[in-house]
């Protein structure tokens, strides 16, 4: 972890973006202190006193197409249209994507409960 002092949230981020080994940054906009991060096991604990944490996405990760799940560590595509699997597989792979495949009610329970929706369908 290094720290220092950043006028606005923007330069955390430029200086995070440009550091190989950075994989996150807390930014304090009271204090104006930025920490950058090079572990993904750092968690946001919330915004307490003007604190905000962020993670870098993957540069295989799509911003507005993708979502990061850093406990999975992995990118991926949430697409709600109900097709049949087929179609699912042709829509991944014209995004060059892999269809994510869960074989157990337990894994496809860990994946709800992180999207936390009541319905993401599935195929067992």
């Amino acid at each position: 972890m290094k720290k220092m002092v950043a006028p606005l949230i923007s330069q955390c981020a430029y200086l995070c973006a440009t550091n190989d080994s950075c994989q996150g940054f807390h930014y304090n906009k009271i204090s104006r202190e930025c920490s950058l991060y090079n572990s993904q096991n750092h968690r946001d604990v919330g915004e307490d006193m003007g604190s905000k944490h962020f993670q870098i996405m993957p540069k295989e990760c799509v911003p507005g197409i993708d979502e990061w799940f850093p406990d999975l560590n992995k990118c991926i595509h949430i697409d709600t249209t109900l097709v049949y699997h087929s179609e699912a597989q042709s829509r991944c792979h014209s995004l060059s994507k892999d269809l994510m495949s869960l074989e157990t009610i337990a894994k496809y329970n860990t994946v709800k409960a992180l999207l936390n929706t009541f319905d993401i369908g599935g195929y067992f």
